[in-house]
């Protein structure tokens, strides 16, 4: 049986990802996370806050994980707090 080498993570993060063919940023997060290699990479979609019905599907139609992180103001204490939740998940 041949050794599978290691998945590399992957993560990008948008502030906002209603719709994958909404806005320039949200189209071309999903076109890059659709191309990419899952045999290679394990993509996550990281978002901040905001969050449209229809982007969980869309993300796992392309193959990757959807991870949100509710950011009411980045200079507050929800910032911080979702900061130190986005490090932990990196450091994961």
């Amino acid at each position: 049986m041949p050794h599978e080498p290691k998945k590399k993570n992957i993560v990008l993060l948008t502030d906002c990802l209603i719709d994958p063919n909404a806005g320039g940023a949200e189209r071309n997060i999903f076109a890059l996370a659709k191309n990419l290699e899952k045999s290679r990479y394990r993509i996550t979609i990281a978002s901040m806050d905001c969050e449209g019905t229809s982007s969980l599907h869309a993300v796992h139609d392309v193959g990757c994980n959807l991870k949100i992180f509710k950011v009411k103001r980045i200079y507050g204490w929800s910032g911080l707090k979702e900061g130190i939740r986005f490090y932990q998940f990196l450091q994961q």
